[in-house]
């Protein structure tokens, strides 16, 4: 609606977050990293790029076809983490292009790619030939296209709705139009990519504390201990609120950082997202704690 673009997409996007972790983390992952896949084709600027290849994908979905687009850029032998210190002194790239007539072969491996099982397209981070880390470029790869294969699919513990995928390249031909904001800017999309992506991720946190919360509420209202229901005791209280207050806290953070993130920053991102998860976690294990032996179920 036109009414949304006075509210930073990030913000928009945290919200939605927060009600899919609230219903079901697997499939809010299966969904959002969708959009992850999306974000460096939107982050080049690329005008060209954006109704060339995003614009199908939305029409796609809209026409009750799912199209989801892989982010890939994780390699067995690094992670998002390989620009800085020890990891960009020894990194190998585990994806390298090599120039051909017309565009590029891409060939190597990259594994725990979410949603790459399912994904129709990806876009795939990759090391000109003979180069290294700062040659890393973004090509959107037609997951059909020969030479592509998905290895195997990681046997999670959960969120299992959305697959972590391995994913080989055997000389797989990209064409040249389908290089994404350029040869050797795949770390500066990567980067923002990674920015833009840690709020809503922040959200997820939000979703799930949200979720034990209610669930604790829920509990503590029903089950009776001693003749009376276990939220009439004041130290269920106390834990209870503590609980909704970590809750509220969390959610008062990310919507502070969503609404200034036209344009997110890596430090307020990162402290965001480390913040809130940190947070969650802490939530869900007071959940843990109230419902003892029924936290399980």
């Amino acid at each position: 609606p036109l009414g949304t673009i006075t509210s930073p997409p990030i913000w928009q996007c945290s919200l939605i977050v927060e009600e899919f972790s609230r219903a079901c983390g697997g499939l809010m992952l299966l969904l959002s990293a969708h959009h992850l896949g999306i974000l460096p084709i939107l982050a080049s600027g690329e005008l060209r790029a954006i109704k060339r290849h995003v614009l199908p994908v939305y029409r796609s979905c809209e026409r009750g076809e799912p199209h989801l687009v892989a982010f890939a850029i994780t390699e067995p032998g690094a992670g998002s983490d390989a620009e800085e210190g020890h990891g960009a002194e020894n990194y190998r790239p585990g994806v390298v292009a090599t120039p051909v007539a017309g565009g590029y072969l891409l060939n190597g491996r990259k594994c725990f790619i979410s949603g790459g099982d399912l994904a129709k397209t990806a876009t795939v981070f990759a090391a000109l030939k003979g180069e290294g880390m700062e040659s890393w470029t973004c090509f959107y790869v037609d997951c059909t296209a020969p030479g592509f294969s998905v290895a195997r699919t990681e046997l999670k513990m959960g969120m299992r709705a959305s697959g972590a995928a391995e994913l080989e390249f055997a000389d797989v031909f990209v064409p040249e139009q389908n290089v994404i904001g350029g040869l050797r800017r795949g770390w500066a999309l990567n980067r923002a990519t990674l920015n833009s992506s840690r709020i809503p991720v922040a959200s997820m946190g939000v979703g799930f504390a949200r979720a034990t919360t209610e669930l604790a509420v829920e509990f503590a209202r029903r089950y009776r201990l001693g003749g009376k229901a276990l939220i009439d005791y004041q130290d269920v209280q106390l834990h209870l609120a503590t609980m909704v207050a970590e809750t509220r806290a969390m959610r008062s953070l990310v919507w502070q950082e969503a609404k200034a993130a036209w344009q997110p920053r890596q430090l307020h991102a990162s402290l965001c997202k480390f913040q809130v998860t940190d947070r969650a976690q802490h939530v869900c294990e007071m959940a843990l704690d109230l419902l003892a032996d029924h936290g399980g179920s």
